[in-house]
């Protein structure tokens, strides 16, 4: 079955976009529609992400609806997962090969497989798709589901992280790795680890780029 990504022409684009944008200008005058999360039927290939734009500083993204032949063709592996999981915690991939026992290499092949795999082409593209919420998206015929995601952007407070915490963000903001901050904290890695990954749940980021944007 074709791919639905060589069926995205602009046009079509602009028609998916335009219709993303009305349904959610009409959500206050209608009942409240039905959302869920996609993030794992995305790794299990069921939904791939089709477009990401931003408008007025909102961004939205479409997602379709996997035909069940191209189901297993899209899912991440388990390894595919972890290196991607990895990544978006803000791990480099000199550490995420040391912590799964793999090269680099492998790594960075990887990481660029499960985001073609999911429909993107960076973490940047993933910011908060994680967590958000998707609708259907309705008056459409393309033959597959569509669904989107209204993404706002939200003012993190530095107040809601501990003392420590904010000894790392700094760290962070100055561009230091996790085995730099910890040598300097004088504590372990995986302490800062768990750590940084305490810092972007608070702040409802999922990677160190995403952190960076929303710090500053």
């Amino acid at each position: 079955m074709q791919d639905v990504h060589s069926l995205f022409i602009p046009a079509t684009r602009d028609v998916l976009r335009h219709a993303a944008i009305a349904q959610d200008r009409v959500a206050e005058q209608r009942e409240p529609p039905r959302r869920q999360t996609l993030w794992d039927w995305l790794l299990a290939g069921r939904w791939s992400v089709l477009d990401v734009f931003s408008v007025s500083g909102i961004r939205y993204v479409i997602a379709y609806q996997n035909p069940e032949d191209g189901v297993a063709r899209r899912a991440l592996p388990e390894r595919d997962r972890a290196v991607l999981e990895l990544a978006l915690a803000g791990r480099a991939g000199k550490w995420i090969a040391l912590e799964l026992q793999l090269s680099e290499s492998t790594v960075a092949r990887t990481f660029r497989r499960a985001l073609r795999r999911l429909g993107v082409t960076d973490t940047t593209t993933l910011m908060g798709i994680r967590n958000a919420r998707f609708e259907s998206l309705e008056g459409l015929t393309i033959g597959v589901n569509l669904a989107m995601a209204r993404l706002t952007p939200v003012a993190p407070s530095a107040a809601v992280l501990s003392d420590a915490e904010r000894d790392v963000v700094a760290g962070i903001l100055g561009g230091k790795r996790a085995a730099a901050i910890a040598r300097e904290r004088g504590t372990s890695i995986r302490t800062v680890s768990k750590q940084i990954t305490s810092i972007y749940k608070k702040l409802g980021a999922s990677s160190r780029r995403e952190a960076l944007v929303l710090l500053t």
